[in-house]
C-alpha cells in the first residue's frame, strides 16, 4: 500500500510515457534539464531521526523536509538545509561505484565520484533502509 501511495505522490507516470513526472514539493522546486526524468526522491528517515523530533518538539520536521535527495536518469542531486541551504548535483558519468551501508536503524548510500581533487566519498543519508537500497538499484542501473 504505502509503495503505491509513493508511486502516486512522487512518480507519477508521464503522459508521454518517458519516465516519471516529478510530482513532489522537492521535485518542483528544482530545475530540470531538457529529456531528463526523475527516478526517486527521498528524504532522511524518520525512524532514524526520532530522537531530534523529540529533543525539537517536532521542528526538527522542517529541516527533515529541506533535506533533499533527488535521483534523475542524468545525476544525483542533494541539497541540504533550511537558512543556510547547500546544494549540489553529482552526473552520473562521474559516479564510480555505489554502495549500501546499514548504521543501526538507518541507512546510507555511499557515492565514489570523480572530481577535480581526485576521487571523493560522499554519504547520502540516512535514510530508511529500503529507500538506501532503491537509491543504489537506481543509480546502480543507470552506471
Amino acid at each position: 500500500m504505502m509503495s503505491l501511495l509513493w508511486w502516486q505522490l512522487v512518480l507519477r507516470p508521464r503522459p508521454d510515457g518517458q519516465g516519471a513526472a516529478p510530482n513532489s514539493r522537492t521535485a518542483r522546486r528544482l530545475s530540470f534539464r531538457s529529456g531528463e526524468s526523475v527516478v526517486m526522491v527521498a528524504h532522511p528517515s524518520r525512524l532514524f531521526s526520532l530522537p531530534k523530533y523529540l529533543l525539537t518538539i517536532g521542528l526538527y520536521g522542517i529541516w527533515r523536509k529541506r533535506h533533499d535527495y533527488v535521483v534523475t536518469d542524468q545525476r544525483v542531486m542533494i541539497g541540504r538545509g533550511v537558512v543556510v541551504r547547500r546544494e549540489w548535483t553529482i552526473p552520473m558519468r562521474r559516479i564510480e561505484a555505489v554502495s549500501f551501508i546499514r548504521r543501526g536503524a538507518g541507512a546510507f548510500c555511499e557515492l565514489e565520484a570523480l572530481t577535480t581533487r581526485g576521487r571523493e566519498v560522499d554519504s547520502v543519508g540516512p535514510l530508511s533502509s529500503r529507500d538506501a537500497r532503491r537509491m543504489v538499484s537506481a543509480i546502480d542501473a543507470h552506471l
